[in-house]
């Protein structure tokens, strides 16, 4: 590809758009993030997977365009390949499963609201609660078991 200066910037805010909706500077203004903080550190273990594996696909397509061509492929022609390979079909189930993880979580856990993801916001059960809460959620179970008959004394007490 032609040097550019920001094409890491560019084509990771198009992979973004593509999975989420939203450019990265867009997330980091959701999650109220630090300018030193990098929102790919914010992402759940799932949306690192969907990234990841979008990420590998789109390099290998580059690398398999760049070697039937014969020359370093220009930022519109890697654009128009990201546009063909987002329409595949196999992307469809994992990105709706990533955009329902990412709304419902963060609105759920970071009180953080995804205005373009807002459809597939869904509630989350127990078990997706207990899973972030982890050790921390374990450590208040034990100590609202071990102050049980103190929290019955005082709720006797109103």
């Amino acid at each position: 590809m032609e040097d550019n200066r920001y094409k890491y910037a560019h084509f990771t805010d198009m992979i973004y758009v593509s999975i989420f909706k939203e450019k990265a500077k867009e997330y980091k203004k959701i999650l109220d993030l630090k300018a030193s903080e990098k929102v790919r550190d914010t992402f759940y273990s799932e949306i690192l997977d969907v990234i990841a594996a979008y990420e590998s696909g789109l390099a290998d397509a580059i690398k398999r365009e760049y070697e039937q061509k014969g020359h370093i492929l220009s930022q519109q022609e890697v654009e128009n390949l990201f546009r063909c390979f987002e329409k595949m079909a196999l992307w469809k189930p994992l990105i709706q499963r990533g955009r329902v993880k990412m709304a419902s979580r963060d609105m759920a856990l970071r009180d953080a609201f995804h205005y373009q993801l807002s459809e597939y916001i869904q509630p989350l059960d127990r078990d997706e609660y207990q899973k972030f809460l982890g050790a921390a959620g374990d450590e208040l179970d034990k100590l609202m078991e071990e102050n049980r008959e103190v929290l019955r004394r005082l709720k006797e007490r109103d």
